[in-house]
């Protein structure tokens, strides 16, 4: 189960253990071309070390598609991260769309 909680910013929680399902990011002010990507970094806190990075593409309507695999998911246990979104275009990076947002992971039981 994704949630984002649009009161806070855009702090995302989800059950530990989930995959493979999209919560789509709308981003407003910029305008994402379908060829650019954005960057993806989750880390164990502000200036911490990285915990899952990947680069997602095929953008559409300014509509990020975060969701991660099984093997990304198992590498958030239970607890409170960062994470940030950058904007690349032709490899070139453009700016920081989103910055130290809250991800946090819930215990299951």
């Amino acid at each position: 189960m994704w949630a984002l909680i649009t009161d806070e910013g855009a702090n995302v929680s989800f059950v530990e253990g989930d995959y493979g399902i999209i919560l789509p990011i709308i981003v407003d002010g910029i305008e994402i071309d379908p060829s650019d990507s954005v960057k993806v970094t989750v880390k164990d806190g502000k200036n911490g070390n990285t915990v899952v990075e990947k680069v997602i593409t095929g953008i559409e309507d300014n509509t990020i598609p975060l969701s991660f695999t099984a093997a990304e998911s198992s590498s958030l246990p239970v607890g409170k991260y960062v994470y940030n979104l950058d904007w690349y275009h032709n490899s070139t990076f453009l700016c920081n769309i989103l910055n130290n947002a809250m991800l946090k992971v819930v215990d299951k039981a």
